[in-house]
């Protein structure tokens, strides 16, 4: 981004040396600091905080009702069911988790042995979930 910067500040200095024009001046300045001010908050401990907490979720093995396997993407998915509070409504959703396809069978070994009680479906899972 620190480059994105700099590129921009000696474009648009550029243009305003060949058009004769302030205004590119003004956005000679103006448009890398806003890219230097969204570096900034990017770094920011709460923007880190943020992302941490929005792509790593914690649950508990009760919560899971069914291992899904889809052998096509070699993922293995579980299914858990929430409350929407949104939709006012009891959802189910699947967790996917991603894996090398030489560890697929590994995987399924390790659900397995943690969640022998729980069901197991073969069948397409989305990766949007």
């Amino acid at each position: 981004m620190t480059c994105l910067a700099i590129v921009t500040a000696i474009l648009f200095a550029c243009m305003a040396s060949l058009y004769r024009d302030a205004g590119y001046l003004i956005y000679a300045v103006i448009g890398p600091a806003n890219v230097m001010l969204l570096r900034a908050s990017m770094n920011s401990k709460a923007y880190r905080n943020l992302q941490t907490e929005f792509h790593h979720r914690t649950y508990e093995w009760s919560r899971f009702t069914l291992v899904v396997i889809d052998k096509k993407q070699a993922l293995v998915g579980l299914e858990f069911g929430w409350y929407d509070y949104y939709m006012n409504k009891d959802s189910l959703s699947t967790a996917p988790l991603f894996c090398q396809a030489r560890e697929f069978d590994h995987l399924l070994a390790f659900f397995d042995e943690r969640l022998p009680h729980l069901p197991r479906v073969a069948r397409p899972i989305d990766r949007d979930d």
